[in-house]
């Protein structure tokens, strides 16, 4: 996932954000059905959270200033990993 967050910061720095964002909507719903077919829910804890990576690529993409069509396109995104049973269930990611 590392690589993926430097990959999107380099996209952002040079203005791709429409690529950006669909990388990390890509890896956002990756993880949540990953989350839920693995059952990695038994599995985080303080040493292996991969929500604090998909928190930190949001958290980048917000300091730019992205197009209104841009934030249409996330929070479509989020509000489709927030209708599924990942965070329905078990509230993951929380930071949405």
């Amino acid at each position: 996932m590392e690589s993926v967050w430097v990959s999107i910061k380099e996209a952002l720095a040079a203005g791709l954000y429409e690529r950006a964002g669909s990388m990390y909507l890509q890896l956002l719903k990756a993880m949540s059905i990953h989350f839920v077919k693995d059952e990695h829910w038994c599995y985080f804890d303080d040493l292996y959270s991969p929500e604090l990576v998909l928190k930190g690529i949001f958290a980048d993409i917000k300091k730019y200033n992205i197009c209104e069509e841009q934030q249409i396109i996330l929070d479509i995104g989020h509000g489709e990993i927030m209708d599924s049973e990942c965070y329905q269930e078990y509230g993951y990611p929380s930071y949405l």
